[in-house]
Formats: structure tokens, C-alpha cells, sequence
């Protein structure tokens, strides 16, 4: 599992744990150089849950800017409807092409009311868990991702904020959240170990604490 952060205030010594997750409506020169420099693993987000929304033009601006980055890109996420699932494959339906033509992996977002029927696994890479809390937590995640895995899909779950989250996790590939943004410091060290400890449970090897970071 890998972690994508929002922020690019992570020490040093934990960047083998983190990725990084872009908005496409932030300005785009934002993680240019750390994308660039660290060749860390990243992932564009859309902006639909943000106060902002979704902004076509800035997603094309962000799409075009970071083209030559596409081997480390995990996907760009398609638009989608907070909460609303048939909205959310209209969207998909829409957009798809877009960074698909330009080279892109790209990922669906799952909301509430999907089902595996209604998906459109051979046109993504990667299933994203969005929607509420009760869709995220509850048994509509629970078959998505369980559908995901039979058919080799990365698997993203998005506001992870707390080890704790993490942990429930642990059989996904990449969370993102805002937890470390607020102590870089502190958070960076307790997500990290949540990380290395998934990772470590997926090999079944001996576990850490995190006085060991």
C-alpha cells in the first residue's frame, strides 16, 4: 500500500511510504518539482469534492502539464457526483476518452448505488471507493472491491485519515487523505508505520510500533 498525500511536507525518511494525490483545481505548478524530482507515484484527483468543484478547463491544463509523468501516474480519476452513482457513470461516460487518448490511466469512483453490474470495468484501470461514510464502510465497497480484486483492478480508497483507517484497509493498494496536513511531522511518522505494517501483513512478516520510525 502506498499513501498519496496532498501536501509535499513529508521529511525525507519517509517518502518510500507516500505518493502523491493532485487537484486539478489548485494551481497546477504546485507539486511540479516534487513530482518531477522524486518520482514518487501520483494520482489527479478531479476536485468534485472540494467547495470549488470540478473545473474542465483546469483538469485539461493539469492533464497537458503533467503528460510527461505518466509512468509514475497511478490514474486520473473521472468526474463524478458525490453520493450519486447514475450521475457518476453519465460523468464516466462523458470524460473517459479524454486522458485515455492522451495516455492516462484513469480511474472510476464508486458512489452510493453502485453495484458490479452497472460498472464499466474494461474502460478503467483503477476502482476508486468514494461516496459517503456508508457506502465507503458498508456492503456496496465491500463487493466492489471484492469484484476489483477478481478482475486484478488497483484499488484506491479515498479520505483515509487515521492509521486506524488505514488498517481497515489493509488489502487495498493506495489510500489518500488530508490527516498530514495539519503535523506533517507527527502524522508522516504514525502513517507511515500504518503503511509498513499493511505491507507487512500482506507478506506475513512481523509487525511494528512506531517507535521504531
Amino acid at each position: 500500500m502506498i499513501y498519496l498525500s496532498s501536501t509535499t511536507s513529508i521529511p525525507e525518511k519517509y517518502l518510500d511510504y507516500f505518493g502523491f494525490m493532485l487537484h486539478s483545481n489548485q494551481i497546477v505548478n504546485t507539486m511540479y518539482k516534487q513530482v518531477k524530482e522524486q518520482k514518487r507515484p501520483w494520482m489527479l484527483d478531479n476536485g468534485a469534492f472540494q467547495n470549488a468543484g470540478f473545473d474542465t478547463a483546469r483538469w485539461l491544463e493539469t492533464l497537458l502539464k503533467y503528460k510527461k509523468f505518466i509512468p509514475q501516474c497511478i490514474a486520473v480519476v473521472l468526474p463524478d457526483k458525490v453520493g450519486n452513482a447514475l450521475e457518476t457513470l453519465r460523468l464516466f461516460t462523458y470524460y473517459h476518452r479524454i486522458p485515455k487518448d492522451l495516455g492516462y490511466p484513469i480511474a472510476f469512483v464508486s458512489q452510493d448505488g453502485i453495484t458490479p453490474l452497472m460498472t464499466p470495468w474494461d474502460y478503467f484501470d483503477v476502482l476508486f471507493i468514494g461516496g459517503s461514510d456508508e457506502h465507503k464502510l458498508g456492503r456496496e465497497a465491500g463487493i466492489m472491491i471484492a469484484e476489483a480484486k477478481a478482475r486484478k483492478k488497483w484499488i484506491h480508497v479515498g479520505r483515509v485519515n487515521s492509521p486506524a483507517r488505514i488498517s481497515q484497509f489493509w488489502h487495498v493498494n493506495s489510500v489518500d487523505g488530508t490527516h498530514i496536513n495539519f503535523e506533517p511531522d507527527k502524522a508522516s511518522k504514525e502513517i507511515a508505520c500504518a503503511i509498513k505494517n499493511v505491507n507487512a501483513k500482506k507478506e506475513n512478516k512481523p509487525l511494528f510500533i512506531i517507535e521504531e520510525f
